[in-house]
């Protein structure tokens, strides 16, 4: 196998259609690493994935992970690119990373460094989903899934130890909550949630 391409299909007014897949945040075409070297096979198999796509569905909407830096075979099937940045930094030297940050960044982390809030790590998905849920409803947003899938999703990744929650405490009381995955040497926000008096007093 050189090449394949994830996908949701879905039927939106009659058309076949490809969007974006629910809390998934890269999807489209991959190709082999055994490849890597061979810049015009590559391209070739894009293409045919391609064209495999453009024949099946009306409309293709996808993001490309960060490491296809090649996009002129979508180029030359006529979509439509847009540029997004995805950012990476290195976690070996925590206080040269907080250097990075902006000046509203670092104020808020010096803010959270003299709160006395304490951050633990706990398997307990309820509080995050009841976060998460909360802040769509109070922006009168559909979930991509439901409350219960969402919780099989965070509970199978618990499993297989390719994620862990952590919480922020203040006190016994939870105020926000992150997963976070991780897949080799790489971790990846992943969702997020916190209480609106925790949101109102960070901003």
């Amino acid at each position: 196998i050189h090449g394949g391409v994830l996908y949701w299909p879905q039927k939106k007014s009659g058309l076949n259609v490809i969007s974006l897949v629910p809390v998934t945040p890269y999807q489209g075409i991959l190709i082999s690493n055994n490849l890597a070297d061979s810049i015009s096979k590559r391209n070739e198999i894009t293409e045919q994935l391609i064209k495999y796509l453009q024949n099946n569905f009306d409309y293709i909407d996808f993001i490309l992970a960060p490491e296809i830096q090649d996009i002129r075979p979508y180029q030359w099937q006529k979509f439509e690119i847009e540029t997004k940045y995805t950012y990476r930094f290195k976690l070996t030297d925590p206080e040269t990373l907080i250097q990075q940050f902006n000046s509203n960044l670092k104020r808020k982390v010096k803010k959270f460094s003299e709160s006395g809030l304490q951050a633990q790590y706990l398997s307990d998905t309820q509080p995050l989903l009841d976060f998460i849920i909360s802040s769509y409803e109070r922006n009168n947003l559909k979930p991509p899934v439901g409350k219960t899938e969402l919780k099989r999703v965070f509970q199978q990744l618990l499993k297989n130890e390719l994620a862990k929650i952590v919480y922020i405490k203040d006190g016994e009381n939870i105020v926000a909550g992150k997963i976070v995955t991780f897949d080799q040497n790489y971790v990846y926000s992943f969702f997020v949630g916190m209480t609106d008096e925790f949101r109102s007093s960070y901003n």
